[in-house]
């Protein structure tokens, strides 16, 4: 379900970029923020936006303060001056009476920050105001949930970062603080210098805000504001419409509907229509290649895992499954059966690997990373059991991720970044020969391997190449068929397949034991507030920004 909320999300994002594009001519490429909190609840705020503005009289962006924010100190500087600050802002003035000048316009839901555009073209604004009260005591906790990125700006896509500090050198981490993100695709992590930080993965655009919540220990601060209330209260609301908690059927249904509702524009509707066009031009290409005999790219497991990624030819973190295959092919991962005793006293075989021997580095770099995280979670006895690798993996999770975030790095290194930027997207019509003849190799072997039985090769396999075949037939998930026509192939060499077909069910089995304990630390951690994926829904209840802003 929630895969179905994130493309449907992915859809909206689409078609604001189209919409966006067709109309837009000033464009705020990246907003960077700074944040500094201040032992009194009030904070600092600089942001630096970047970008190139080519018609309207002034950049603006609205606040809502409710009963107890208040914006001061308000400043702007663009690339060659300081701009004057007026103490009443104008927005009916023009070009020239805006130009180096800044002011604060009051409104109904609060207070605007402006400043003039002042000359058009490649600008560069920093831009710093002070918050009061944006961190206030709760009764377990201090914390806010501000909103530093208003939704319906018009000036996106915009690429935006945050780092969050305390003025007085307190290191933040898990240990003393909780921080959860919203409104945009991205990451919200602790820093290894102690800060917090936000960024977006894809860029904001019109359905998109950069909100955060954080909650501190009591002692950290001593707030001006207090609220007699949990900030459990806060982070309820927030958690509203995320994907932070599980939320039941009726409330993802609601979300769907929300999100399909946001596809009735043309934008929307046209953004669809270039996925089903991008999905048939694939399925074409697929129909065309020719079959590929020898194993796709050389047989490097990183690039066909990127290759195979990039347009859903595999599922996420199949190569640990090709790898721990490789290792038990290699003898580096032993399979045994041992006795255990269950319920009622009754005896049950349970499958494990012993450890043998750690692989050349020489040879593989990747059999080598994943043979030290199952050596590690095996303990000093060298046995690997299903326990005691979904308990390492679900506390270690950040360690399987970022194995499998390398091999997808390594996989893409060489393509130039015109291919990446199209692979990333799923844009095969524009891909350059080169990456087209590199995903031909993979998707002619898939062919390959798949129609095996009807092409008419009956000459004897040699083993190692029958385990090569495989171990790509287990990245791409499809190493049931190919065993199942090799049983019909080869009727003489129905133990040795049978033995294959055992050590690929292991494979698979080892590989749905990491994964799954691994997203579940993940989801247990970020739900607890220790960082990780922010959650493109939610974040209601926030204090800060709202809607609108840009220029105008």
């Amino acid at each position: 379900m929630k895969k179905l909320i994130s493309l449907l999300a992915a859809f909206c994002v689409i078609g604001g970029t189209l919409g966006l594009s067709a109309s837009a001519q000033n464009r705020v490429t990246t907003i960077a923020i700074d944040a500094v909190l201040k032992k009194d609840g009030s904070c600092e705020i600089t942001q630096v936006w970047k970008g190139n503005f080519d018609k309207d009289t002034e950049c603006y962006y609205p606040f809502n303060t409710g009963d107890d924010l208040e914006i001061v100190d308000f400043t702007v500087k663009d690339q060659n001056k300081t701009y004057k600050t007026l103490k009443n802002w104008d927005p009916s003035a023009d070009f020239e009476e805006k130009a180096g000048r800044c002011g604060l316009n009051q409104t109904d839901d609060g207070v605007e920050v402006c400043w003039g555009i002042t000359q058009y073209g490649q600008n560069t604004y920093t831009v710093y105001y002070k918050v009061l009260n944006m961190l206030a005591a709760y009764q377990d906790e201090d914390g806010f949930n501000f909103r530093f990125i208003n939704s319906g700006m018009n000036t996106g896509p915009t690429k935006a970062t945050l780092k969050l500090t305390a003025a007085d050198g307190t290191k933040f981490n898990d240990d003393n603080a909780n921080i959860w993100g919203f409104g945009f695709q991205g990451q919200v992590q602790f820093t290894k210098d102690g800060g917090i930080e936000a960024f977006t993965e894809t860029d904001l655009n019109p359905d998109a805000h950069l909100t955060v919540m954080a909650s501190f220990n009591k002692g950290i601060f001593t707030p001006t504001k207090t609220v007699d209330d949990s900030f459990s209260t806060v982070r309820e609301l927030a958690f509203e419409g995320s994907d932070y908690d599980d939320a039941d059927d009726d409330d993802e249904i609601g979300i769907i509907f929300a999100i399909l509702g946001c596809l009735v524009g043309s934008a929307f509707l046209f953004a669809l229509v270039v996925l089903v066009i991008r999905k048939k031009r694939f399925n074409a290409f697929y129909k065309s290649v020719p079959y590929w005999h020898d194993l796709p790219n050389g047989g490097n497991l990183e690039k066909n895992y990127y290759l195979a990624r990039r347009f859903s030819q595999c599922r996420d973190g199949s190569i640990i499954g090709a790898r721990i295959l490789k290792l038990m092919l290699s003898g580096s991962l032993q399979p045994q059966t041992e006795n255990s005793v269950g319920a009622f006293g009754k005896t049950k075989e349970e499958l494990s690997f012993v450890l043998t021997k750690a692989p050349s580095a020489n040879r593989d770099q990747g059999n080598l990373a994943l043979y030290d995280i199952l050596k590690e979670a095996a303990g000093s006895d060298g046995v690997l059991q299903q326990k005691e690798l979904e308990k390492y993996c679900k506390k270690n999770y950040s360690r399987v991720r970022a194995f499998l975030d390398k091999s997808e790095m390594d996989g893409g290194i060489g393509f130039p970044f015109e291919d990446t930027k199209y692979l990333n997207s799923g844009n095969i019509k524009k891909l350059s020969e080169s990456a087209k003849s590199q995903l031909a190799e993979l998707l002619g072997y898939k062919k390959y391997l798949l129609e095996y039985s009807l092409i008419g090769e009956k000459s004897v396999l040699q083993t190692y190449i029958f385990e090569d075949m495989l171990v790509i037939a287990t990245l791409l998930g499809i190493a049931d068929k190919v065993l199942a026509q090799m049983k019909e192939i080869y009727p003489d060499r129905i133990t040795e397949i049978e033995q294959y077909e055992y050590n690929t069910t292991m494979a698979g089995c080892y590989y749905g034991y990491m994964f799954h304990a691994m997203v579940s630390g993940e989801s247990e951690t970020r739900n607890a507030g220790s960082g990780g994926s922010s959650s493109f829904g939610g974040g209601g209840g926030f204090s800060g920004g709202g809607a609108g802003g840009g220029t105008r």
